[in-house]
């Protein structure tokens, strides 16, 4: 069967975060709860995970997850130096509800309980002082109360001016492949890449005559982050690497948290997008405890660790895009899962499809 967590979707020469862990001295490992890509298998490395029968199971308590971090860390044998957590709230509230409910809000107490019952088990273990850990976020969320915008009744498709159709249909951003503004999203030379892009503007949603007529969203995501400032997520951090009550003076990119793990890590960065030099100023000088994992077995919390972990917020708040190499599996409706249990590919029916897909060398650049 094939799964959406098989190695052959995500090991394409990307590095991700639990790989370039792995290459550092001494004993690394790194722990996974439910984070999204974490149960693959990537340049032969897979983290420690809660497993597969919980892939994709939202529904598992937050503190049951931040006691899989816990107990992964106080591990007497293999005790992790880097874990991964993933809260999967309030986005989906967001969806259903709005971001300005009261059914989000609720959602952001269920998170801020799971953060507060995470610091508790550090100060518990004596580790509260000892773990680096940043919290940050995919993306925002605006209310989509603006309306549908139907692409169907713009384009005549008789005339074959499908282009122009779209470029006058209205509340949307209508680009070529070509266009300047994709090569500042950074969304033009990957050969996936359609020759038309259309992006929605503020609050709307593009469907078409096959979107289902009972669809309904209060909360969108994915507009231009330059455009609507309310997809930029945010970014905190908190442990023995980093400065007390210091806010950083702009907004930081996400791409560059990578390199900053990797530092406090004490490891080389694989080739990536990410400025160290944007973040650094984050850290103390010279860093409280750099990592050195040579000796953690004998002499476990002496060492500094990270957490990191992701949690989908809805905030106006300081962040950047998010690109730090894990590839966000695709989230399915209640109803899918009820009906196949776990996910699999439909390509799985053509054989040829995988190998199509898989051929996905960009045009000339490294850059997406």
């Amino acid at each position: 069967m094939f799964q959406n967590f098989d190695s052959r979707w995500f090991d394409n020469g990307q590095e991700v975060i639990y790989s370039t862990n792995s290459k550092g001295n001494g004993v690394r490992e790194t722990g996974s709860a439910l984070w999204p890509g974490g149960l693959t298998t990537i340049q032969g490395v897979q983290p420690r995970t809660i497993g597969r029968a919980f892939s994709g199971n939202i529904s598992l308590p937050y503190n049951t997850r931040v006691d899989y971090v816990i107990n992964w860390l106080t591990d007497k044998v293999r005790p992790i130096n880097l874990g991964l957590l993933y809260f999967d709230e309030p986005d989906e509230a967001g969806h259903k509800f709005g971001p300005d409910s009261p059914e989000v809000a609720q959602a952001i107490q269920k998170v801020d309980a799971g953060l507060g019952y995470l610091r508790q088990r550090l100060n518990e273990t004596n580790l509260l002082n000892k773990v680096n850990i940043i919290i940050t976020s995919d993306h925002g969320m605006i209310a989509a109360d603006k309306g549908f915008v139907n692409i169907d009744k713009c384009i005549d498709r008789y005339q074959g001016k499908v282009l122009d159709g779209l470029q006058n249909c209205k509340n949307i951003y209508t680009y070529s492949k070509d266009n300047e503004q994709l090569k500042k999203m950074h969304f033009q030379k990957n050969s996936r890449i359609a020759p038309i892009v259309l992006e929605a503007k503020a609050g709307y949603i593009i469907t078409t005559n096959r979107t289902p007529r009972d669809l309904v969203t209060k909360g969108a995501h994915g507009y231009d982050p330059e455009k609507v400032q309310e997809m930029r997520p945010f970014f905190l951090a908190y442990g023995p690497s980093f400065k007390s009550n210091f806010t950083h003076t702009h907004p930081i990119n996400i791409v560059d948290i990578y390199p900053l793990m990797c530092e406090i890590l004490s490891v080389e960065t694989a080739p990536n997008n990410g400025t160290l030099s944007e973040v650094k100023e984050l850290l103390i000088t010279p860093p409280a405890e750099k990592l050195s994992l040579s000796n953690l077995k004998e002499k476990l919390f002496e060492t500094t660790g990270i957490t990191f972990f992701v949690i989908i917020v809805l905030s106006s708040l300081v962040g950047g895009i998010y690109c730090i190499g894990a590839v966000r599996q695709s989230r399915i409706t209640a109803r899918k899962r009820r009906i196949f249990g776990r996910v699999s590919s439909p390509l799985r029916a053509f054989p040829d499809a995988r190998a199509l897909l898989q051929s996905d060398d960009d045009e000339g650049s490294d850059d997406l």
